[in-house]
């Protein structure tokens, strides 16, 4: 069977190439080349050559080509880009973008706004439209590929929204810097006459329509796994050692990580500042403070702040530690009183602290002997009671003075103490030096002088009818500085004397007189 085709039904006939081959002797129009593809009428007729047999020849059918519509017609601009944000930043990118880079955490928003239009659809060559969507697709390569169906497109809308999860998140590209390209395709379609008996058949176009975009989106960085946290009791003015059970891993080639501590979720905390924390074992000291009454709680987090070669950056906090800050008591520091800086072998004084006060708890009193020129507690004798030496009530010391111990016997202060969880202490705001003084032995320490009645002894008053007692303190250490009182007795007591006794009209006999000296 040999195919003839003229351009006119009476024309000149010209056998089509290739032959129409059995069994089936179907001809591809398209395939046979422009002559027979060409907009209008075709006419054919067919052929049979049998050896035998007579040729025999078919009517003449007319099949008309139909155009194709136009789409540069439209008025839509091939050579401006889609637009492109990330729709989960603050800042929308706008205007034609041709690539887009960003993180995995971000969404993308493709979008047709930036394609210029200045005509409609209607004026497609053949008529308006019956399929105006956009049909979107993506790719690997930056030529946008010619298509035949549309069969398999991601979505139809204007606007195509790639989340990070969910929605048509599996429609972005790779997290790994290997970027895809997205385009647009319209298509249109419009009824041709084919053949001369009435048939039509509907011819359909499809489109490409601006430029790819080409989206690239980077992985976000690795992150350490986290490390398990804990809770500190302290008080007010201790030290905290903010630390990691384990040391951190390294972070991993094309990753960097950056350590910071925060107090409750603030970063740069004064202690620290913003210098990073590599070494996180043994740690870093914080003073934690609590000027109230009820226990206050500080959160210190161990964030780590990633980042890639790439600018991607991402934190997660590792573990925290909870520091309970317990309030330490408030006290007033009290004042020592005592009647004298002296106290007499034997004796007792009394050293008195007052003024002390506290806004909770019960104040307890300490009593220390200095063993240098200031107070310290680490180093100071605490004083304890000790028979015949120290005895302790509420807020007092009594200090008695021990044979032996003449002179200074050093200085004594108060420390007052609130125990509990938190105890709090203060001290004395002076010290009270004591001297220890021995009693005079007045047998030893004192002559006695008399002058009698001429005749009588070898010791001759100036006048012979008196008789004179003299007792005269010696002048030697330690008594120096003493003062003296006398009381005399001569079987009644005798007032108006001093260390001298003078008698008056004496008569014959034995008198006894006794003096009483302090």
């Amino acid at each position: 069977i040999t195919l003839y085709h003229s351009t006119t039904k009476n024309g000149t006939y010209a056998p089509v190439s290739p032959a129409v081959a059995a069994p089936n002797y179907n001809f591809n129009v398209k395939s046979a080349g422009t002559t027979y593809t060409a907009t209008g009428s075709h006419y054919y007729y067919a052929k049979l050559d049998r050896t035998g047999y007579a040729s025999t020849y078919t009517d003449t059918a007319e099949y008309v080509v139909g155009a194709l519509p136009d789409y540069s017609k439209s008025g839509l601009a091939a050579g401006k880009a889609m637009a492109t944000s990330q729709t989960d930043m603050a800042v929308t990118v706008d205007g034609p973008k041709d690539d887009l880079t960003l993180c995995n955490n971000l969404g993308i928003q493709l979008s047709t706004s930036n394609m210029s239009t200045t005509g409609n659809d209607a004026t497609v060559e053949g008529g308006i439209p019956n399929n105006t969507n956009y049909y979107w697709y993506k790719g690997t390569t930056a030529t946008v590929p010619d298509r035949t169906n549309l069969n398999d497109y991601i979505s139809l809308n204007a606007t195509v929204s790639l989340p990070v999860s969910g929605g048509l998140s599996n429609h972005r590209p790779a997290a790994d810097g290997t970027p895809a390209y997205y385009y647009i395709y319209r298509q249109y379609k419009r009824d041709t006459k084919i053949n001369s008996t009435g048939a039509n058949k509907t011819c359909t176009a499809i489109f490409k329509v601006g430029n790819p975009v080409k989206v690239t989106v980077n992985p976000m960085p690795t992150k350490p796994t986290a490390i398990a946290g804990a809770t500190k009791d302290k008080c007010s003015g201790d030290t905290v050692i903010l630390t990691t059970a384990t040391t951190p891993a390294t972070a991993p080639t094309g990753s960097s990580w950056t350590y910071r501590w925060l107090k409750n979720d603030v970063v740069d905390m004064p202690a620290f500042g913003t210098a990073a924390l590599t070494g996180l074992t043994p740690g870093v000291s914080k003073t934690v403070t609590n000027s109230g009454t009820t226990v206050a709680k500080e959160t210190y987090k161990l964030r780590v702040y990633a980042a890639t070669t790439a600018g991607c950056t991402d934190s997660v906090d590792l573990g925290s530690i909870t520091v309970n800050i317990n309030p330490r008591p408030t006290i007033t520091a009290p004042t020592i009183t005592a009647p004298s800086d002296k106290v007499c072998v034997g004796k007792t004084l009394d050293l008195t602290a007052s003024g002390a006060s506290t806004n909770t708890g019960t104040l307890v009193y300490q009593w220390y002997k200095m063993a240098g020129a200031t107070p310290d507690t680490t180093t100071d004798t605490k004083v304890v009671a000790t028979s015949g030496k120290y005895s302790l009530t509420t807020n007092r010391l009594t200090v008695t003075g021990v044979e032996g111990t003449s002179g200074t016997d050093g200085k004594y202060y108060a420390r007052v103490v609130v125990g509990g969880q938190c105890p709090a202490a203060a001290l004395s705001t002076n010290q009270v030096p004591v001297n220890v003084k021995p009693l005079p032995q007045l047998g030893d320490a004192f002559t006695v002088t008399t002058c009698n009645l001429a005749g009588y002894s070898a010791n001759i008053c100036s006048d012979e009818t008196q008789a004179q007692i003299v007792i005269t303190p010696k002048e030697e250490a330690p008594y120096d500085g003493y003062t003296y009182t006398y009381a005399w007795d001569k079987g009644t007591p005798v007032t108006g004397q001093g260390g001298n006794y003078r008698s008056v009209g004496l008569t014959i006999g034995t008198t006894t007189y006794k003096a009483t000296i302090t």
